[in-house]
């Protein structure tokens, strides 16, 4: 079942990044996290 799921997952995970990074700019994030 792993073999299925965790693809599944990483999936997700990438998609959502990939969303919130092109939705806000992942360096704008970085830097107010930072500061």
């Amino acid at each position: 079942m792993y073999g299925v799921e965790v693809p599944d997952l990483q999936l997700l995970a990438i998609k959502v990044l990939g969303l919130t990074c092109s939705a806000s700019g992942c360096k704008r994030n970085w830097s107010t996290f930072e500061h």
